[in-house]
């Protein structure tokens, strides 16, 4: 139930509500002005949601919360795990392994395994379920061994479903920490607030930034890569607000 109320705030949802509410009033009422007025704003909003000015400012604001982790060999953080959250799945046949995962998620399992390698003696946590099917740490695990790590060095968890119950259940496999964490920049707030108040310390590892993307194209030009990163912006906001109202921040 939530979810479906989350997905209505989302801004193509909003715009399409919109035009569709003007032009119907315009068909089928005889309150053109209204309808007119509805239609201008619908456009108004997808072209503000659209626009790589605004979706990098919307973007950023999360984003920029905690700097990208760069580490050697030398000043590695004291930490025994690399965890790294799963994102979306990609499910068909015949698909490689580096198709199957969405493009945050493999961005997120790259950098992991980036740290992992350069953090001595260190295990890769893979945190993800799912509903039915294969799960998302499974998928991590595979292309994880494929690209060179030993399967001793990864340990999977294959039980949660949300961020809440990923902080839980690394919790209860590695303990209270600390750990390098990797998820998505967007992503990486709430993950971190939630890690922390499971009683973990974590230290921030951020990937898969959008903000600063100049493959916007002309900043001034709508871009459906703008919007993408405007809607994960909004999912973030609602994802926090979610939790809020169901105690887990």
């Amino acid at each position: 139930m939530l979810k479906a109320v989350a997905f209505a705030f989302f801004p193509v949802p909003v715009c399409v509500a919109l035009l569709a509410a003007g032009l119907a009033l315009l068909v089928f009422t005889r309150r053109r002005i209204l309808g007119t007025n509805l239609i201008a704003v619908g456009v108004g909003l997808l072209g503000l949601f659209s626009s790589p000015l605004f979706a990098d400012w919307a973007i950023s604001r999360l984003e920029r919360q905690y700097p990208p982790l760069a580490v050697t060999g030398a000043a590695a953080p004291p930490a025994r795990y690399v965890v790294v959250l799963a994102g979306k799945l990609k499910t068909g046949d015949g698909l490689p392994p580096t198709s199957r995962l969405g493009a945050a998620m493999l961005m997120r399992l790259t950098e992991g395994i980036r740290l992992h390698r350069v953090i001595e003696g260190s295990k890769l946590v893979l945190s993800g379920g799912n509903r039915q099917g294969e799960t998302e740490a499974a998928a991590m695990a595979e292309l994880a061994v494929l690209l060179g790590v030993a399967k001793a060095d990864i340990i999977t968890e294959t039980q949660s479903l949300t961020t809440h119950e990923q902080a839980q259940q690394v919790k209860a496999i590695v303990g209270a920490g600390p750990v390098v964490l990797v998820t998505s920049a967007s992503h990486m707030p709430r993950a971190m607030r939630l890690f922390r108040d499971a009683g973990m310390t974590a230290i921030a590892a951020p990937t898969a930034h959008n903000a600063g993307d100049r493959d916007y194209g002309v900043a001034l030009i709508p871009s459906s890569r703008a919007l993408d990163a405007t809607s994960e912006a909004v999912y973030e906001a609602l994802a926090f607000v979610k939790a809020k109202v169901l105690g887990r921040l």
